[in-house]
């Protein structure tokens, strides 16, 4: 079963977010496990929503402290006790418009590990640099498990990337990983893709063992775009 996480930024509010999921779920089953990472605002009323349902919620973004003064933040705890089982880290509108630097992405992924959290670490074309930084001091146990989720920055809200070039990036970012964080177990690590990505390319990506999935951004904002990626 792949992964499919809907990026929904800040586009839609409680409302939509709402309805959008009440669609969602009523065309279940998919083929894929599904995550929605909502506003902040939205993930409290999905997850009543959604109780009981295999749909889970993810956070687009969170601090590394549990707690604090710490102005208009928000912990791994705070997402866990909302709901949450995953979180978006180091996504690249966040490295590029607010200055996330490596060294707070990866305080970040074990911020997130450590609230039990399933981080999702997205990295761009500099993903040796990116990945060696973010997974810096990481130690998982054998519950715990993250998501790589390659965007290539020329691809967000345009044209996906060629498949040969992604399949290329996928293995070396799985070798990588394996090498900063040794004994990690294949269940522990998913790779998916991220960029560009609509309803005619989903089959070919999807279709490679190499890619586990997708993160899906403006497609997954309407059921009549993000339903066909799921099914």
């Amino acid at each position: 079963m792949k992964l499919i996480i809907a990026n929904w930024k800040m586009q839609l509010d409680i409302r939509e977010s709402v309805a959008l999921t009440h669609r969602l779920m009523q065309g279940l089953p998919f083929a894929h496990e599904l995550v929605l990472c909502p506003s902040f605002t939205a993930i409290a009323p999905l997850h009543e929503l959604l109780m009981g349902h295999s749909i889970r919620l993810g956070g687009q973004d969170l601090f590394w402290e549990e707690k604090g003064a710490y102005t208009g933040e928000i912990s791994a705890k705070q997402l866990h006790e909302i709901g949450c089982s995953f979180v978006l880290v180091g996504h690249s509108e966040r490295r590029k418009n607010l200055k996330e630097t490596e060294a707070m992405i990866n305080k970040k992924m074990i911020a997130a590990l450590s609230g039990k959290l399933v981080p999702i670490l997205c990295v761009g074309e500099a993903y040796k640099k990116q990945l060696t930084a973010g997974l810096a001091d990481l130690h998982l146990r054998h519950q715990e498990s993250i998501v790589i989720a390659y965007e290539p920055e020329g691809s967000i809200g345009k044209k996906a990337a060629p498949l040969s070039s992604v399949l290329k990036a996928h293995a070396v970012m799985r070798e990588l990983t394996r090498k900063l964080l040794p004994g990690l177990k294949s269940k522990q690590l998913r790779v998916i893709y991220g960029g560009g990505m609509e309803e005619k390319l989903a089959p070919a990506f999807l279709a490679e063992a190499q890619i586990d999935g997708l993160l899906v951004g403006g497609a997954s904002l309407t059921m009549r775009t993000f339903a066909p990626i799921l099914r």
